[in-house]
Parts: C-alpha cells; sequence; structure tokens
C-alpha cells in the first residue's frame, strides 16, 4: 500500500511533467512507475493492473482521443473502486 500523499507518475508527457512539478511543490512523495520493455506490447497493461493493486484511493487521468493506455487504466481504476477524476 502507498502512503498517504504519494503521487504516482508514469509517462514523459507534458501533462504527467506537470503533475511531477505539482506534487513536488506540495512536497507530496513521488513514485514513478515505467514499463518493463521486456513485457512487451502489453507492458501498459500489466503496469495499469500494478498501479491499482498499488493501493491508490484516487485516480487522476488526463486521457487523450485514443490513448488506449490511460483509457484501459481508467477502466481498471474505476473497476476497483478508485475514485477516479478524467480530465479532458
Amino acid at each position: 500500500k502507498l502512503p498517504p500523499s504519494t503521487t504516482v507518475a508514469c509517462g514523459t508527457s507534458a501533462t504527467n511533467r506537470v503533475v511531477l512539478k505539482i506534487a513536488e511543490e506540495l512536497k507530496f512523495e513521488i513514485e514513478e512507475w515505467e514499463t518493463i520493455p521486456e513485457d512487451g506490447d502489453r507492458a501498459w497493461a500489466i503496469r495499469n493492473q500494478e498501479l491499482v493493486e498499488s493501493g491508490a484511493d484516487l485516480c487522476v487521468a488526463f486521457p487523450t482521443e485514443g490513448c488506449r493506455e490511460t483509457w484501459d487504466f481508467i477502466k481498471r481504476a474505476r473497476g476497483a473502486q478508485i475514485d477516479t477524476i478524467v480530465v479532458r
């Protein structure tokens, strides 16, 4: 289980960089998760499931149209009863 006030960020998008900057300003603990290339084409699905199982109590997602990885995470988070905010 993640400690309180932990921000988990994945990827290198501009949105993720902004989220990380805000978390740093708020003095949140930051845990960055990356996919593991050896997991192949479904590495993002494996990472998404691990994130859901990490004990998060809130998911804030910034999906773009056609971004199946982010939409998969949103679906998994909602399925796990994690409060989910989708920002477009």
